[in-house]
């Protein structure tokens, strides 16, 4: 089954789908952290060759020449490489799919931590200078951000849209069949509608703020508020408008 969404008004016609094909944010994207997870199913974040978290650890406690790597327990090398790292940790819960978030699920069966996503201090003081508390902040939810980007990519809330002109014929069939556009289905639409644009990889189920809002002609964005679901399965005629 495939759903899409559409909106119409005397001037444009516009369709919204799921991307399908769209890019990979953690190997297309020049992302500021970096991702290192385990998952026994999933390949998720970033590559990396590290068997297990503590060998991960122990490889950012070398580069930052802390000392005793070895002797130190799992919490407190966390802590030392925390000094030295902007480090938030990444938790997946599964339940028939996977979403990813910086904070604990409630449900202790199906979710658990599966990694990291960090910046060292050095990295981000070339990127924005001396790190302030506020500065830190902003840099946390600069890597909240990119979490929540890979999040809505793992769910498939990938979308792209096709722009259409609408001719003038339609409102004269509309007026012949006394009928509302929205009881015809896109197919019915499709005679009287000429593609102008179409872009696809928007990432986010916010249509207003995924970024095809600023893709679009002014006069088209209200749209964006009047979107109906449609729906075509195996291929065939629309089912529902």
């Amino acid at each position: 089954m495939t759903v899409f969404w559409k909106a119409i008004n005397d001037q444009f016609c516009l369709k919204i789908e799921q991307d399908f094909d769209a890019l990979h944010p953690r190997r297309e994207n020049d992302n500021l952290g970096t991702m290192i997870c385990w998952h026994r199913r999933y390949h998720l974040g970033d590559e990396h060759r590290f068997a297990e978290p503590r060998e991960f650890m122990e490889s950012l406690a070398d580069g930052f020449e802390i000392k005793r790597i070895e002797e130190r327990s799992d919490k407190d090398l966390f802590e030392q490489v925390a000094r030295h790292a902007i480090i938030l940790p990444i938790y997946a819960y599964e339940h028939g799919a996977i979403t990813i978030r910086t904070a604990p699920f409630s449900c202790p069966w199906d979710s658990g931590q599966v990694g990291w996503i960090y910046i060292s201090k050095k990295k981000a003081r070339e990127e924005f200078g001396k790190l302030t508390q506020s500065r830190v902040s902003y840099i946390e939810n600069l890597l909240k951000a990119e979490v929540q980007e890979y999040d809505d990519y793992l769910q498939g809330n990938v979308f792209g849209f096709t722009l259409y002109s609408v001719e003038a014929e339609l409102r004269e069939y509309l007026s012949e069949a006394g009928t509302d556009v929205y009881d015809l289905s896109f197919d019915e639409w499709s005679p009287f509608l000429k593609k102008m644009d179409s872009c696809w990889g928007f990432i986010g189920n916010n249509h207003h703020t995924n970024g095809i809002s600023e893709c679009l002609p002014e006069e088209a964005r209200s749209l964006l508020s009047d979107l109906r679901e449609g729906c075509i399965i195996e291929d065939r005629k629309l089912q529902y408008a």
